[in-house]
């Protein structure tokens, strides 16, 4: 899909296409929080990832990741998103920063683990 296309707009881009798994969950996530959810970073290539600072083995390096937007949420309801992504199995891993929520279907990293950015 376009909307997971790596930033980096190279033709010769090699960021892998998003997994069907980690498609699927964000879209049972918008069904069961019945809200848009707003993918603002998916799948990216080894030079975009090292340009954003992105961590050596990031999962978006291998189409498991998906970095939300929660821009216009206060901190109590982006806390209660981010309790409702850490209570439910769709995700094994979820970042929180200041103004989005990283989740992914990594099995690279298959251990449940939720963390900040600040």
């Amino acid at each position: 899909p376009l909307l997971f296309r790596c930033p980096c707009q190279s033709e010769a881009c090699e960021a892998p296409p998003p997994s069907n798994i980690l498609l699927e969950h964000l879209d049972e996530l918008r069904v069961r929080v019945n809200l848009p959810v707003k993918v603002t970073s998916g799948p990216r290539c080894l030079w975009y990832n090292k340009q954003i600072g992105g961590a050596k083995n990031s999962a978006h390096l291998d189409g498991t990741a998906a970095d939300l937007s929660c821009r216009n949420s206060m901190m109590r309801w982006r806390l209660l998103f981010a309790n409702f992504l850490a209570a439910t199995p769709l995700f094994n891993r979820i970042g929180v920063g200041e103004n989005f929520f990283h989740v992914d279907v990594s099995t690279v990293h298959p251990e449940r683990l939720v963390w900040t950015y600040y």
